[in-house]
C-alpha cells in the first residue's frame, strides 16, 4: 500500500507535490498597509520542511509595507528555510523603511545657546540571509533621514526641530510616506525623502552649528544574497 502523502499522489499534488519531491508554494500578501513582514513565519500550510519548496511571495500593487520602528526590517528573508528551498519575492507595491525622526528643538528660556540635534538614521526596508530573488515592478527604498534641528544661537531663544524623514511610519514629527517633513524656525531643516538623507540644520550663530541631517535607511541589507531580474526603483543605501 503506498503511504499517505507519496510524491505523486493525488493527496500530494493536492498540496502543490510533484513528482521530484518538490512544493509549490506560494505566499499572497493581502493589500492595504503591512508591517514587519517575515516571510518565514508567513510561509503558510503549503510549505513542508525537509522536501524542495519553490516559495514565492507576490506583493500587490495597493500594498505598502513598512516597519514600526527604525531599528527592525520592513520585510525579511531569514536564513531558517531549509537548503534545498528556493524563495521568491515579487514586489509590485512598495517596500520602505521607517524615516528617521528630526532633531529635537534646542535651548529655550533660561537655557544657554548650542549646536543642534542632529536627524536620526531612516529605517532598512529589506533583510535577506539567503539566496532569493527579488523581481522588483515597483519601489524599494530606505526610510528618509530626519532632518537636523537648528542650534540655539543665544541663550534664551530655541532652534527649531528638524522634519521627520519619509517612510510608511514617516518619522516624527511630520515625515509622510513619500516625503520628508518641513523643519521648523529657526534653523530646523527638511527631512529627507525616501532613501534619502536629512538636511542640516542651521545657524545665526557660526560658534553653533545646526545639527546634521540623518542619513537614509538601506533598501537592503544582504545584497550578496540577492539576483535582481527586474530592478525597479531603488531608492537608498544598499549593503
Amino acid at each position: 500500500m503506498p503511504l499517505l502523502g507519496k510524491f505523486g499522489t493525488a493527496t500530494s499534488r493536492a498540496f502543490g507535490f510533484n513528482g521530484g519531491g518538490t512544493a509549490t508554494v506560494p505566499i499572497p500578501v493581502p493589500p492595504g498597509n503591512i508591517f514587519n513582514y517575515d516571510v518565514y513565519t508567513n510561509r503558510g500550510p503549503t510549505y513542508v520542511p525537509g522536501i524542495a519548496n519553490n516559495i514565492t511571495v507576490t506583493i500587490p500593487a495597493s500594498t505598502t509595507v513598512g516597519s514600526t520602528s527604525t531599528g527592525t526590517y520592513s520585510l525579511s528573508v531569514p536564513s531558517a528555510f531549509g537548503p534545498l528551498d528556493t524563495v521568491t519575492i515579487v514586489n509590485n507595491g512598495v517596500i520602505q523603511g521607517m524615516g528617521g525622526a528630526g532633531g529635537a528643538t534646542k535651548g529655550g528660556p533660561a537655557l544657554p545657546a548650542g549646536p543642534g540635534n542632529p536627524g536620526a538614521v531612516g529605517g532598512n526596508a529589506i533583510f535577506v540571509a539567503r539566496p532569493t530573488i527579488i523581481t522588483n515592478n515597483g519601489v524599494v527604498a530606505g526610510g528618509g533621514g530626519g532632518g537636523g534641528g537648528g542650534a540655539a544661537p543665544t541663550a534664551k531663544v530655541a532652534g527649531g526641530a528638524g522634519g521627520g524623514g519619509a517612510g510608511l511610519n514617516g518619522g516624527a514629527p511630520n515625515g509622510t510616506p513619500t516625503a520628508g517633513g518641513a523643519g521648523t524656525a529657526p534653523g530646523g531643516a527638511a527631512g529627507g525623502g525616501r532613501g534619502a538623507a536629512g538636511s542640516n540644520g542651521s545657524t545665526a550663530n557660526p560658534a553653533f552649528p545646526g545639527g546634521a541631517g540623518g542619513g537614509a535607511g538601506s533598501y537592503l541589507v544582504g545584497s550578496p544574497f540577492v539576483t535582481w531580474p527586474v530592478t525597479g526603483t531603488r531608492l537608498g543605501n544598499v549593503s
